[in-house]
């Protein structure tokens, strides 16, 4: 594939370098559960997740009439955090991150995930130091995050002609094409394969396989 030498990466993180797809089942279920609404298989759930996942929240069966959104947000982010040890980074993201550092790419992370909660699974993980600016949202509402891409490449100076955004979303396919990047996305995480094919963008099923599309 012809494309531009790559000067730099946006990361996603949820079901892009964390693996947590089976966490983020389980904790849904459970609220599920505690409405009285039907528990989503996997299949069901790559299906269905969206941005904003409020419209995820209601395909799932959630009346937004009669359960407060905030209140059920705040819910799935403790319950998350308080979790975190069910999941773990991918086995491949060590090495993957260490050779785009070794080719001297700069590597950025940004997520749909409220920042401050962000900030300590980074910790937690221990990869901190590989990003030069590791960016979640100003809430946990998780509406969407081309707006603070936008911001991210204009603070940084990234050119859009030689950056890629890897995520597992067909979002992450429509910011870089919003913003006129590139992109990758991976088959591990939180859409279908299919869904992800129809953006139009290279799907892998590793991080690893994502090292061929970063030409530099």
């Amino acid at each position: 594939m012809n494309m531009p030498a790559t000067r730099a990466v946006i990361w996603d993180w949820n079901g892009t370098l964390l693996d947590d797809v089976e966490l983020s089942i389980h904790v849904v279920n459970d609220i599920l559960d505690d409405h009285a609404l039907p528990r989503l298989t996997r299949e069901r759930y790559l299906e269905i997740f969206d941005f904003p996942v409020q419209r995820y929240y209601e395909r799932a069966g959630m009346d937004f009439n009669e359960v407060d959104f905030d209140a059920l947000s705040l819910h799935f982010r403790r319950t998350f955090e308080a979790r975190l040890d069910e999941s773990a980074l991918f086995d491949d993201v060590a090495p993957t991150l260490t050779t785009l550092q070794t080719r001297r790419v700069r590597q950025l992370l940004l997520s749909g995930t409220e920042h401050e909660l962000l900030q300590r699974m980074i910790g937690r993980f221990g990869i901190g130091a590989a990003f030069e600016e590791v960016r979640g949202q100003s809430d946990g509402h998780a509406r969407g995050k081309l707006e603070t891409a936008a911001e991210l490449l204009e603070r940084n100076a990234l050119d859009p002609d030689t950056t890629f955004f890897v995520g597992d979303t067909t979002h992450d396919g429509e910011i870089a094409t919003a913003l006129g990047a590139q992109c990758v996305l991976l088959s591990t995480g939180h859409h279908h394969r299919q869904k992800l094919e129809a953006t139009g963008w290279p799907v892998v099923d590793s991080l690893a396989a994502c090292i061929e599309f970063l030409e530099t």
